[in-house]
C-alpha cells in the first residue's frame, strides 16, 4: 500500500462550501494527511454488477442464439446499458429492487485522491 495522500491546495476535497484551506470531508489542513476514513481517499476495488430484467428479442430465439448473439457476435455490451435504463424508467422509475452488487475484491489498494486543475481549483 502506498503512502497515504497529503491534503493539496488543488485537492478534491477543498469543496466551495467549506474553508479554502482543509479538506471538506476530513477536516484535515492543507499538507496533513487525508483522514483514514476520508471519502476522498479512494482505493480499486473489482465488482460484480447483476440484474434482471425482461426484454424483446427476435421470437424464434431461444436460449442458444440469445447467448450467441449477446456474448459471441458483434453485439456490444454498451447496448445493455440502454436496455437498462429503459427498463428501470419505464418499470420501476429507477433500477433499484432489480439489481444486486457483490464485492469481489481489491484490485489496487494504494490510497489515491484526486487533483483538480489549477483553474478548476479556484472554481471548487
Amino acid at each position: 500500500m502506498g503512502e497515504w495522500p497529503l491534503v493539496a491546495e488543488n485537492d478534491d476535497g477543498i469543496r466551495p462550501a467549506g474553508p479554502q484551506d482543509e479538506c471538506f470531508y476530513c477536516h484535515q489542513k492543507i499538507g496533513k494527511p487525508h483522514g483514514k476514513d476520508c471519502v476522498i481517499v479512494e482505493k480499486v476495488i473489482k465488482v460484480r454488477y447483476t440484474f434482471e430484467i425482461e426484454i424483446k428479442v427476435p421470437h424464434h430465439w431461444g436460449k442458444k442464439e440469445f447467448e450467441f448473439h449477446r456474448n459471441e457476435s458483434s453485439s456490444c455490451f454498451n447496448n445493455v446499458l440502454g436496455e437498462l435504463e429503459a427498463y428501470g424508467d419505464s418499470k420501476h422509475g429507477c433500477l433499484c429492487g432489480i439489481g444486486h452488487a457483490k464485492y469481489l475484491g481489491v484490485v489496487d489498494a494504494t490510497p489515491t485522491r484526486e487533483l483538480r486543475e489549477p483553474d478548476e481549483a479556484s472554481n471548487g
